[in-house]
C-alpha cells in the first residue's frame, strides 16, 4: 500500500491517468481499469480490516468477511494490471509473475486442505487410551464428576 499512493500519483502527474480515473474505473483503458479495480478494493480490505473491532461479535460480521474475500479478486486484476498496462514486459517480469501465482495458488490449496480437515475428539483419544490401559474382562473405573483442585486443602 505504501507504493501504492506514490504510483497513482506520478502516472496523473505524467498524465497517465486522469485524476476522476484514479479512484472510478469508467471510462478508462482496459488495462488502467483492472488496476483501478483492484486499487479501490485493496483500500477496502485494508479500511476495513483497520476497523474489524467493530464488525467482530456483531450480525455484521458476515460484511467483514465479505469485503475480506474481495482480496483474492484484488490481486489477479493488479497481476492483468501489471501485465497488460504500458510496455510489453520482459520474460523475466513474466517468470516472476508466473511463480508469483504458483507461490500463492499452492498456499490457497493448503489454506483449504487444513481448514477443511475435520478436527479430531479429543475425548476419543482419551476414551481409546483408557480402553487400551483397560485389562480384558475388567470393567473401566468411570470419570470423576468433579476434577480434584490442583490446590492441597487448606491451601489457596
Amino acid at each position: 500500500m505504501g507504493f501504492l499512493f506514490p504510483h497513482v500519483v506520478l502516472q496523473i502527474s505524467f498524465t497517465r491517468l486522469n485524476a476522476a480515473h484514479a479512484v472510478l474505473p469508467f471510462g478508462a483503458d482496459a488495462a488502467v481499469a483492472h488496476g483501478i479495480i483492484a486499487t479501490d478494493l485493496l483500500i477496502a480490505v485494508a479500511v476495513t480490516g483497520a476497523l474489524r473491532g467493530r464488525f467482530a461479535g456483531t450480525s455484521r460480521s458476515w460484511t467483514w468477511r465479505a469485503v475480506h474475500l474481495a482480496a483474492y479478486l484484488c490481486w489477479p486484476l493488479a497481476l492483468v494490471h501489471g501485465l497488460t498496462v504500458g510496455r510489453a514486459p520482459s520474460a523475466w517480469v513474466v517468470v516472476g509473475y508466473l511463480l508469483c501465482l504458483l507461490a500463492v495458488c499452492a498456499a490457497l490449496v493448503l489454506r483449504l486442505v487444513v481448514t477443511t480437515r475435520p478436527e479430531p475428539d479429543e475425548r476419543v483419544g482419551d476414551r481409546a487410551a483408557s480402553e487400551l490401559l483397560t485389562p480384558p474382562g475388567s470393567v473401566p473405573a468411570p470419570e470423576p464428576a468433579v476434577r480434584p483442585s490442583p490446590h492441597r486443602e487448606g491451601h489457596p
